[in-house]
């Protein structure tokens, strides 16, 4: 390829539709993200700025849950039982597995607190606003006997993982612990980090509800958005749309009793076009995912609807 001595001068701007750009879902950080080091990031947050994205995500929370875990009376070894290995924390933090992988050690805990706050300082520098995690509902095992009058379902097993490793709990959204560890999750998160008030929150990424009543999913969400809002009275919800798709449980009657529990301009969702006919937002479009940059789908339904 030859290259010209000297490149033209240019002068080219392009505006978006949208003010908000969303990048990576729950599970990106778990596929791609895990072992990176400052460099790795430093180069992919200029990559971002460079595209045009305006919002992503945290990558980690382990360290505010142990510190959350410690003060409510877990030991060392039932944190240990609990929290996935690095690779694995997208489905540990989704309720999907618990330990697999583990442990944590003390120097990944710090390395990872201290990495997010550069990523973060760095993206914020650069006008890239970072949601954070809001609590959504799971919690160890141990909480049933550090609160044995609390009302907590268990999740169910996922991909036929053993009993050791799978079915943690899930807090009743009509329980006061779940509006308490809401509020103390969050306000040591936002204490840690700062904020630009959006959270991410998805209680049911690849598990059901443990019913599939409206009245209970309505419920849910108002709780996680309430504690939400408690917390932060300009709180932004950041919800992922992929576990409402594909899954013949989620009926458009309860999707609507879940995505219209909060006011319809706090909410954001992604993955599914079915969403616009229930609630105003913005809708990212998943066009990368574990590394692959493919292009397929409905163009003329994508733009017409988008």
């Amino acid at each position: 390829m030859t290259l010209l001595d000297e490149f033209p001068t240019a002068n080219i701007e392009m505006n978006s539709s949208s003010r908000i750009i969303y990048y990576q879902n729950v599970c990106t950080h778990s596929y791609s993200f895990t072992w990176w080091t400052w460099t790795n990031w430093r180069r992919h947050l200029d990559w971002i700025a460079f595209s045009g994205i305006t919002l992503t995500l945290a990558p980690f929370q382990e360290d505010v849950w142990m510190e959350i875990y410690k003060e409510y009376g877990m030991s060392q070894e039932e944190i240990d039982e609990h929290l996935a290995g690095p690779g694995f924390f997208a489905w540990q933090r989704m309720g999907n597995i618990r330990g697999w992988g583990g442990r944590l050690t003390t120097n990944f805990i710090n390395f990872s607190s201290q990495l997010q706050l550069r990523v973060l300082k760095a993206s914020n520098d650069l006008g890239i606003s970072v949601a954070l995690p809001a609590f959504d509902g799971h919690l160890p095992i141990h909480f049933r006997g550090l609160f044995p009058t609390a009302n907590f379902s268990v999740v169910e097993k996922w991909n036929n993982f053993p009993p050791k490793y799978c079915c943690p709990l899930f807090v009743d959204p009509l329980d006061s612990l779940f509006q308490e560890i809401g509020r103390k999750f969050l306000t040591r998160v936002i204490e840690k980090y700062g904020t630009n008030h959006i959270y991410f929150s998805d209680p049911f990424n690849e598990v059901q509800p443990r019913v599939a009543d409206a009245n209970y999913l309505r419920n849910v969400s108002e709780s996680i958005y309430s504690a939400m809002k408690s917390v932060d009275s300009k709180s932004i919800w950041l919800l992922q749309g992929w576990m409402l798709v594909k899954n013949p449980l989620w009926t458009d009657d309860l999707i609507k009793a879940f995505l219209t529990a909060v006011p319809q301009v706090k909410t954001k969702f992604s993955s599914s076009l079915r969403f616009r006919t229930f609630i105003k937002g913005i809708l990212p479009m998943g066009l990368w995912f574990t590394g692959k940059n493919s292009r397929f789908g409905f163009a003329k339904r994508t733009a017409s609807a988008i």
